[in-house]
């Protein structure tokens, strides 16, 4: 977002933009926050306040106009909202009442389905649109995207289903309980005499903790952390050997050396999803307007390709594009000094 509007307003790529940070006053969000807060110096972006808490199933606009008059008193480029409940709708709309030039994006669960916002989602931007209008938020589906050959297929059958709503990031559940049916045939046994099936839990772990029964899902490659081997300030963390097997790059030209401190649970809960490029990942989609359909639709922004950018972490390389990925568009008036 940064990048894109400092290339959109001939800004240098030093140039300080502003951003607010309205979040879940929940324990989900405790480590969230402040993390964010401590990342966005180190790419040129000031906050124009302190973050904004607040009740998750906040839905009053006074309410929550009078939560975000700080943020909308600095003028910012974009609001990063962290919001897992019904106050992202009226977040969506109070944002764009207040600060019809500030970009969202961040977490707006509520901003991944079509029903809170469908009245409006064939109006054009010229008439302003619907409050999720150009809103860029965490997500895993998105229209024409194909992480896998398997995601379209699901995405299309789901929405059938649903009545053309899109599904919640967490419809990939799908998915682990197919893992999950393949390990226990793998790991069951069948007594014949009793007519009953047995699999003991560990050896169903052990199946799910081999890398080499990872498979290609909806979502990419999942594959699952083992128990940490190590421990790292008092933490359990995975060992050297653990991480490289999952990351071969780790250590090499580009890529940070293996330090157990980068390695702890959580957010490495022992068997959660392994992520990165080549796994599992969330995904930045935008509601863009598609003039073809007339409406406004759910897109993929995110991973996309930067020439000559360098974007590698610990997890892999996200200087790359998916299958179905649109350009990111902003709203003219974001651009500003």
């Amino acid at each position: 977002m940064g990048r894109a509007i400092r290339e959109a307003g001939g800004f240098a790529e030093d140039y300080t933009l502003r951003a607010g940070i309205i979040a879940d006053d929940l324990s989900w969000c405790q480590l969230l926050w402040p993390t964010i807060e401590n990342l966005l110096p180190g790419i040129n972006v000031n906050l124009v306040a302190p973050t904004v808490l607040i009740n998750p199933l906040l839905v009053d606009p006074a309410q929550m106009g009078a939560a975000l008059m700080p943020i909308a008193a600095g003028d910012p480029h974009f609001v990063i909202p962290i919001l897992s409940a019904d106050a992202g709708v009226a977040f969506a709309g109070t944002r764009k009442a207040m600060m019809p030039s500030a970009m969202s994006v961040g977490i707006n669960v509520p901003g991944q389905f079509k029903a809170p916002f469908a009245a409006d989602l064939g109006t054009p931007p010229t008439e302003g649109g619907p409050y999720v209008a150009y809103d860029i938020l965490m997500d895993t589906w998105a229209e024409e995207l194909a992480i896998t050959p398997s995601t379209l297929p699901f995405l299309t059958a789901f929405m059938s289903f649903a009545g053309g709503e899109y599904p919640l990031y967490t419809a990939a559940t799908y998915d682990g309980l197919k893992t999950l049916v393949l390990a226990i045939e793998a790991e069951a046994w069948y007594d014949e005499e009793a007519g009953v099936g047995y699999a003991n839990t560990d050896d169903i772990i052990a199946w799910l903790e081999d890398p080499a029964n990872a498979r290609t899902t909806t979502t990419g490659k999942a594959a699952y952390y083992p128990m940490p081997g190590t421990t790292s300030g008092g933490d359990p963390a995975l060992t050297e050997a653990q991480v490289t097997t999952l990351y071969p790059h780790i250590g090499t030209a580009g890529y940070p050396d293996y330090d157990a401190a980068d390695w702890t649970t959580p957010p490495h809960t022992a068997h959660d999803i392994v992520y990165g490029p080549d796994y599992v990942f969330g995904v930045g989609c935008q509601w863009q307007w598609d003039s073809d359909a007339g409406m406004w639709k759910k897109f993929a922004v995110w991973p996309m390709e930067f020439e000559g950018a360098d974007l590698k972490d610990k997890y892999g390389d996200w200087n790359f594009e998916l299958t179905g990925t649109k350009d990111l568009l902003l709203i003219p008036a974001a651009v500003k000094p």
